[in-house]
């Protein structure tokens, strides 16, 4: 299965997250600064909820989203608050032929003096496990 894995991070936390599933999935973790230049069978989304939304640069790289390149995506992400951004990539992807995977990977980030020690090791370990997971899964 071939994998493609794009980010937005504000403060790293997301890019932390994404940098564990491109070793596993043996490809780059890129910023969504980066187009994507061939289909893939699942495209890692990492996002993280900025004032209760996605930023809107998140929105307009969902938005121009190619259903031939992408049929999958797997969502990913970080939250000081602890709100899953699953919900948000779902709805922007509502009116493509791309299909948003029901499991996804939420873990708390640290921001300023807020949850200081986040991502953790242990984070990091179940980012893994949920990139082998969706790599494992059927098309």
């Amino acid at each position: 299965m071939t994998a493609a894995i794009r980010y937005l991070s504000k403060t790293g936390n997301t890019k932390k997250l994404a940098d564990e599933i491109a070793y596993m999935a043996k490809s780059p973790a890129l910023s969504i600064d980066s187009s994507l230049t061939e289909p893939v069978d699942v495209l890692f989304v990492g996002a993280a909820i900025y004032k209760g939304k996605l930023d809107p640069k998140m929105a307009a790289f969902l938005n121009n989203l190619d259903p031939s390149f992408v049929p999958r995506v797997a969502v990913f992400g970080t939250s000081v608050s602890g709100k899953s951004v699953h919900p948000l990539v779902v709805k922007a992807l509502a009116d493509k032929s791309i299909q948003v995977l029901d499991e996804k990977f939420d873990a708390r980030g640290k921001m300023m003096f807020m949850a200081k020690k986040h991502p953790t090791v242990v984070d990091m370990a179940n980012v893994v496990a949920f990139a082998v997971r969706v790599m494992a899964t059927k098309i």
